[in-house]
């Protein structure tokens, strides 16, 4: 039963190419994982740029660009299964990498247990509640971030705002903030928690979902994979986060060698 349960987990990409219609978008390895050593997974693009977790959020931002350029997308929701899944740490370093040519927005949606702010130390409010309610606009709620891009965090004062995901209030910051980035990323809560990410689903261009290694099943991820898609944006893919050395440990020999390639200094 125990090996049965296990063989359920999605432990790597492999895993999800098993599941109908679900593309893998990409990968970040675990921290331990990263030869470079960040100090800390969330902000790992800009603190150790040569290192694995850099290189793969490049990866990932570069598969949701090419999906963006040839549907004209814009805003892209990511969410999760399972509390702890990484959604945070995925849309924070994809950002950074985004940020280079890109204007791009984070909004934290996650009005239940916001962490945006707190992994760049900002203000947590003026925020995405401030802004549903009509006292702050979101040109004064937006926040600057040494990193190269903008947050909207969730708010101070948070009530039941996620209520108006589905309204035209929402739309209006979505419209507004498209009119002034090129992209524009949504964090949200797991879908086991609530149900905010599919309402937002049907007020956001695509959708991304965030798969911890070794956490969640595949049966979940199908489910929520299918949800998505049944949404009015386009489901992107899943992102597989907290990838370990598999087997052999082949794994981290290709993170290392990555590395070895991108230090590598030229004598001549």
């Amino acid at each position: 039963v125990v090996k049965e349960l296990r063989e359920q987990r999605v432990r790597t990409p492999r895993d999800i190419s098993l599941i109908s219609r679900t593309r893998v978008l990409g990968i970040l390895p675990e921290l331990s994982m990263d030869p470079a050593q960040p100090d800390t997974v969330e902000t790992a693009v800009t603190d150790e740029p040569f290192g694995a977790i850099a290189e793969s959020a490049r990866q990932i931002r570069t598969a949701i660009f090419k999906a963006c350029d040839l549907r004209g997308h814009k805003s892209i929701l990511f969410t999760s299964g399972m509390p702890g899944s990484g959604t945070t740490t995925v849309i924070s370093n994809v950002a950074a990498a985004s940020s280079v040519e890109s204007r791009v927005l984070v909004i934290d949606a996650n009005l239940r247990r916001p962490a945006v702010h707190r992994v760049f130390r900002l203000q947590a409010g003026p925020g995405l509640a401030e802004v549903i309610r009509g006292e702050a606009s979101l040109s004064d709620a937006v926040q600057h971030t040494k990193h190269g891009f903008e947050v909207l965090s969730a708010g101070a004062k948070r009530g039941h705002e996620y209520e108006k995901f589905n309204t035209s209030a929402m739309q209006q910051i979505l419209d507004e903030a498209e009119s002034k980035y090129d992209l524009i990323l949504i964090d949200t809560p797991p879908a086991i928690v609530a149900a905010d990410a599919l309402s937002l689903a049907a007020r956001t261009d695509a959708s991304v979902l965030v798969c911890r290694a070794y956490s969640e099943k595949r049966g979940l991820i199908q489910r929520l994979r299918n949800q998505l898609a049944d949404a009015k944006g386009d489901f992107l893919g899943v992102v597989v986060n907290g990838v370990r050395a598999s087997a052999g440990g082949y794994m981290k020999a290709n993170f290392k060698a990555s590395m070895s390639y991108q230090n590598y200094s030229d004598a001549n």
